[in-house]
Parts: structure tokens; C-alpha cells; sequence
């Protein structure tokens, strides 16, 4: 497992009573895989295929767990910030990222 990661916020949140313009996000561990939840849902479809449904509310509640801040911290920010987050988090739970 590497450090942090560190994501710089296009728009600055408040946390804590302090004003956070980079979010420190540790790696998930299985604790919190078994504590929130997966944020993707396999969905079938009539045909038989299937596809994915990405559940933004679990992915919030990666971000405050894992950033270490409220959850009414992740309610100011701004939707590409949380996009990036995502974006580093979902290879992390899928086993392909590091």
C-alpha cells in the first residue's frame, strides 16, 4: 500500500472549522469495504446483459471516512472534485489500483 493519496479541490470546503482546498485520502481497507458498503451495483437488464449503477452515496461516504472529514464537508464540494475522487477510488475496491 502507498501513503495518501492527495487530491487538489477546484473549490475550497470547509472541514473542522478550517477552510481545505487539498483532500489527504488514506487507502480503503477492508474494514471500510465491510463497514460502507460497495459503491458499485451490478444491474441486469431484460435482455440479459447487464451494466453498472456507481452509488453516489456510498462514494460520499468513502470520501468523509477516508479523507477523515464530515459528511457536510463532502456536501460543499464541488461535483469534479468528487468526480476525481471516485475516480481514484473505484480501481482501489475493484483490486486494480495501488
Amino acid at each position: 500500500m502507498s501513503g495518501p493519496k492527495e487530491i487538489k479541490l477546484k473549490k475550497t470546503i470547509t472541514a473542522h472549522g478550517k477552510e481545505v482546498s487539498v483532500l489527504s485520502l488514506q487507502e480503503p481497507e477492508p474494514e471500510d469495504l465491510f463497514a460502507l458498503g460497495s459503491p458499485v451495483l451490478i444491474v441486469p437488464s431484460a435482455t440479459g446483459d447487464s451494466g453498472i449503477e456507481i452509488r453516489a452515496k456510498v462514494i460520499a461516504a468513502y470520501i468523509s471516512r477516508l479523507a477523515k472529514i464530515p459528511p457536510s464537508s463532502v456536501k460543499e464540494m464541488h461535483i469534479a472534485d468528487i468526480y476525481k475522487c471516485q475516480e481514484w477510488l473505484l480501481p482501489l475496491l475493484q483490486g486494480e489500483g495501488t
